[in-house]
């Protein structure tokens, strides 16, 4: 569903009414109407030490009246109760379009905890229209976690080690017929490859290099950018 948040966090209309966007014209957010800390899955997570909620609402809203304001348009899932991570909807799968065909690559989170998110993710997806499809399920088969991948130059840039598994790169590039290159993670705070890489277009790219083992950081200043995995 789309949605129009609440404004009490609304940016001023002004000073965005003359930008447009380039790229990214559409997105999918999860409401966070049950954003918590049950468990420790990373470094960052301790139930002990709970988010603001209000706080976490208030700048939920003005990102989603900033993309609206910027002409995005916004996909709005509501959360589960029993998955405090849905929030962060990067991790609920990979869309891609392949000869033509919108494709959803749904994740297959390494720990139970997450698991749950795909039950009510992939049927929005498949009624919004994707083919969805998934490499692993409920702790069988490759982990795939789509926080691990960006399409960049020409391939798709897949971190693995902490979260997404080397069988998961080769499932992804069979899934997709795409070329996969694959980038270690090795540092512990750092389980995702969005926490150490940010393209910033198809050439260039914000690297963190103390998150990749040896091989993997100097794949990453070279044309082509990539190291061992499928491809």
């Amino acid at each position: 569903m789309t949605i129009t948040p609440e404004r009490r966090a609304q940016p001023d209309a002004r000073s965005l009414s003359a930008r447009s966007l380039s790229w990214g014209h559409a997105y999918a957010m999860v409401s966070p109407d049950h954003f918590r800390v049950d468990y420790s899955i990373n470094p960052f997570m301790d139930p002990a030490d709970q988010p603001d909620a209000a706080l976490a609402r208030a700048q939920w809203d003005e990102l989603l009246v900033t993309l609206l304001t910027c002409g995005a348009s916004v996909d709005v899932l509501r959360q589960r109760e029993d998955a405090p991570d849905m929030v962060y909807a990067m991790n609920l799968g990979l869309a891609a379009t392949v000869a033509g065909r919108r494709r959803m690559v749904m994740s297959h989170m390494r720990f139970p905890e997450r698991r749950t998110e795909g039950l009510t993710a992939r049927p929005h997806f498949d009624a919004a229209g994707f083919e969805t499809t998934e490499v692993g399920r409920d702790g069988i088969g490759a982990y795939f976690e789509s926080g691990d991948a960006f399409p960049f130059g020409d391939a798709l840039l897949v971190g693995f080690g902490k979260r997404t598994d080397e069988q998961g790169l080769k499932a992804l590039a069979s899934e997709l017929d795409v070329r996969v290159r694959g980038l270690r993670i090795v540092h512990p705070a750092m389980y995702h490859l969005d926490l150490a890489f940010c393209p910033l277009d198809e050439r260039r790219a914000m690297v963190c290099p103390d998150a990749l083992d040896e091989a993997s950081a100097a794949a990453t200043s070279r044309p082509g950018t990539g190291s061992a995995g499928a491809q």
